[in-house]
């Protein structure tokens, strides 16, 4: 049996709208590319983060970076 292959540098786990709020599974170096986004905190281990997303950015705009990242390149 092959061993799984990581499929994206980064995936939502939740997505909390109303509270401007996403939990996410990260590499470092994706992790960092959305600190931009907001207030950014590991949480649980070292993939796993947090990020209240800045007011000034559309919450679903940065969904869609996030759930896009990586993906041109593949």
């Amino acid at each position: 049996m092959k061993t799984p292959v990581m499929q994206s540098e980064i995936a939502i786990k939740h997505n909390m709208e109303g509270q401007g709020i996403l939990y996410f599974y990260a590499t470092p170096d994706a992790a960092s590319d959305v600190r931009q986004f907001g207030e950014l905190e590991q949480v649980i281990h070292q993939d796993f983060y947090k990020l209240e997303v800045d007011a000034r950015y559309n919450f679903l705009e940065v969904v869609a970076y996030i759930e896009a990242y990586g993906k041109d390149a593949q």
